[in-house]
């Protein structure tokens, strides 16, 4: 069991392509040995080469191709941990398509470079709205919607001119890299608490770590961002 923070410098051994040295893009594994390269250096590598770059494992030349497979699984965990990379190459290729569209033909949006609203890998800098509330004895998973009122409808189904029902949820809008200790601390100013340490955060019952980034939360309740993350808290020795 590891405990604390693990440096990223740790886990580059694991996470970064040993022909080209930089972080892994389109991870591609071999089959047979199971070490895997970026598509295009293992590629370009088994066209003058039989063998794998870092084992030398003998393939043969007419199945070394057939013998890569793509490893979504571990694409996705290098994005997410490596801040920036997944905007940094998104950005890349569709500066390299704009350039060359002719080489666009029959690429998925994602190997264009458009990033789809529904997948989950986020920066630093992405904006998440957030609802913060005090837990409630009896706890309600029933989702409000993010709006600032709602029309009346009245008996005849038509809308009441000038009425309005607000709803009083605030939401509070904030960046991926802000931790659950920098809400906690929101908190302790607004009850003028003396420790931030009186304040327990929670997603739905789950007590939640001060080290947690809004980017940790959102991978681990697969938050999606057409909608916001419900957060509650509780105060405690506060006398």
């Amino acid at each position: 069991m590891v405990e604390g923070n693990i440096s990223l410098k740790s886990l580059n051994d694991h996470i970064t392509c040993h022909i080209c040295n930089g972080y892994l893009i389109d991870a591609t594994t071999i089959t047979e040995c199971l070490h895997t390269f970026c598509k295009t250096c293992i590629i370009m590598w088994l066209k003058e080469h039989q063998v794998c770059p870092m084992c030398k494992d003998q393939f043969l030349q007419t199945r070394s191709l057939l013998n890569i497979r793509s490893d979504p699984t571990l694409q996705d965990i290098v994005y997410k941990i490596v801040p920036g990379l997944f905007t940094d190459e998104m950005k890349r290729r569709r500066e390299f398509y704009q350039k060359h569209p002719e080489a666009a033909v029959n690429l998925t949006s994602e190997e264009r470079g458009e990033i789809s609203g529904e997948r989950l890998i986020f920066s630093p800098a992405d904006i998440f709205y957030l609802s913060i509330e005090y837990l409630p004895e009896v706890f309600s998973y029933t989702y409000i919607p993010l709006i600032r009122s709602t029309t009346v409808v009245g008996s005849n189904g038509f809308p009441v001119n000038g009425v309005e029902k607000h709803n009083q949820r605030r939401y509070f809008k904030c960046k991926g890299s802000m931790k659950v200790l920098h809400l906690k601390k929101l908190l302790q100013l607004k009850y003028e608490l003396k420790r931030h340490s009186d304040i327990e955060l929670l997603y739905k019952h789950d007590t939640l770590s001060d080290d947690y980034s809004m980017i940790d939360l959102a991978y681990i309740y697969s938050w999606r961002r057409n909608g916001h993350l419900s957060l509650y808290y509780k105060i405690s020795n506060t006398v």
